[in-house]
């Protein structure tokens, strides 16, 4: 019988945690890991962008534009350095 292998924890669950409630930010986590092998070319187009937060913590590098149609999503990702430039919301 084989052992089963043995991974360390999400680099991004902690940090996650800290800003999120746990099921989300497990959530994240995970989509994190998927996504932080991914080279973006840019420009970047961050459809959804939310608070930011995502982007914020996974990407290295500083992603050109953030659009979300959300009411009031937006606002919040000025506070993170995730984005050159954000779309207004023009959403109703």
């Amino acid at each position: 019988m084989s052992t089963p292998e043995t991974r360390a924890p999400s680099r991004f669950l902690l940090p996650m945690m800290g800003e999120l409630p746990y099921f989300r930010a497990l959530l994240r986590a995970v989509e994190a890991e998927f996504y932080d092998d991914f080279v973006l070319s840019t420009p970047v187009l961050d459809l959804g962008c939310g608070d930011g937060l995502f982007a914020h913590q996974v990407f290295e590098q500083t992603l050109d534009v953030g659009i979300d149609p959300a009411l009031g999503a937006p606002g919040g990702a000025k506070s993170k350095p995730a984005y050159h430039q954000q779309a207004p919301n023009r959403g109703r």
